[in-house]
């Protein structure tokens, strides 16, 4: 659930029509002009939101390029469409949100590495990691080879395990290895499986048919009800993860804590910093959805990281001090640091790397007191009766 809104989820929808179109062009198949647009309007939202993503349009056209060779066409509509939104896209950046390009992007370049999943682990365990993750691609891949004589049927599903192949390979180079990374492989993969099920070959030995169906049908009960009913269990139980573990104990004094009460939760964890209180209305304010920049940055001691560290404990010490919340919780973490040549292990504690802000700590100390200690990494501050708001000049409306 808490993979739930990420950018995989729309750039596999843009790889489903886009897909789609491309087996249709290859077929030499009529496409209405308006269906061309709508398909490049909802892949242009898909494949601008990780520049991984363009893999999959610039690879399925170079093929379409060696196949059709003379009767190729460039200035198709939905590659108009496509191209017509990446320069609106690009253009509205500049206009509307410069900072993104002179703030969010060096900010990620210069701590974003601290998540990296692959970089603390041998090779051979990385790419172990990514085949048996991936794995899942070889059935179609096996049902496609039985299955070669469909002709109408060969560049829908082909161009779905192709996309599989650049998603395994934007996994490989994107270098982390979380779970919401392998979602496009497995949604283009149960499509290619779905499209085997429903389609009618005509020239097919009734053998392949009845075990391409009985397999790919396996395929999709295994990748879509089991987890469909996880799903189903996680929501109503409402409380899937472990007694004690810090994100049950944020989920509990989240519950406990007043209903029209704001809560910040300073972790280097989303889920925790603002998945949970986004969920119940208590999320307070924040440039930061969450202090995932800190561990490397406070690790960093290049001039470059200590200026970006400075300008990132100003942002959210000030966004703290406006939105002044009933209860701040404090979750110390421990992970690697690392890069490419080394890992280190590192503790976080967001407390420790905020209050050297004079500012700041005069604010803690006269509007909070600690409380009891929830748990071994979680510590809670709460608004003391007497607390007066001492707001910073530079707040900002949200």
């Amino acid at each position: 659930m808490d993979e739930a809104g990420q950018r995989e989820q729309a750039f596999s929808l843009a790889c489903a029509v886009w897909v789609a179109i491309f087996a249709a062009r290859l077929n030499g198949q009529r496409v209405g002009l308006g269906l061309a647009i709508l398909v490049g309007l909802i892949a242009a939202y898909g494949f601008a939101l990780k520049h991984y993503f363009v893999l999959v349009p610039i690879t399925l056209e170079l093929w379409l390029i060696l196949k059709k060779r003379k009767d190729w066409r460039p200035f198709r509509p939905e590659v108009v469409t496509l191209a017509f939104s990446a320069v609106v896209y690009t253009v509205s950046i500049l206009a509307l949100v410069p900072h993104y390009l002179t703030e969010i992007v060096p900010l990620t370049a210069a701590s974003y590495q601290g998540f990296r999943d692959f970089g603390d682990q041998p090779m051979l365990v990385a790419i172990s990691k990514i085949i048996g993750l991936c794995s899942i691609a070889f059935i179609p891949f096996t049902l496609v080879i039985l299955n070669r004589k469909a002709a109408p049927f060969e560049p829908l599903a082909l161009g779905l395990c192709w996309v599989a192949v650049v998603c395994a390979f934007n996994v490989c180079i994107q270098a982390k290895g979380w779970g919401y990374h392998y979602m496009p492989i497995k949604a283009v993969i149960i499509l290619a499986a779905l499209a085997l099920v429903l389609h009618k070959p005509s020239a097919q030995p009734e053998t392949n048919i009845r075990f391409s169906r009985l397999v790919a049908g396996t395929l999709i009960l295994g990748n879509v009800v089991i987890p469909g009913l996880k799903t189903w269990t996680f929501v109503h139980e409402n409380a899937p993860f472990p007694e004690g573990s810090p994100t049950r104990i944020v989920q509990q004094m989240l519950e406990k804590s007043p209903r029209d009460s704001t809560v910040a939760v300073l972790s280097s964890d989303p889920g925790n910093a603002f998945y949970r209180p986004f969920k119940q209305e208590k999320a307070i304010y924040s440039r930061y959805f969450s202090l995932w920049m800190l561990p490397q940055l406070h690790a960093d001691k290049s001039v470059n990281g200590q200026a970006i560290l400075q300008d990132v404990q100003t942002k959210i010490t000030q966004d703290l001090m406006c939105s002044f919340p009933d209860m701040i919780l404090i979750e110390t973490t421990a992970g690697y640091n690392s890069d490419l040549r080394s890992a280190q292990f590192i503790v976080t504690d967001p407390l420790a790397i905020l209050k050297p802000q004079a500012a700041f700590q005069n604010w803690m100390d006269q509007n909070y007191k600690e409380g009891p200690r929830p748990g071994n990494s979680i510590r809670a501050w709460f608004r003391t009766d007497s607390a007066t708001p001492i707001k910073p000049t530079t707040c900002r409306k949200a």
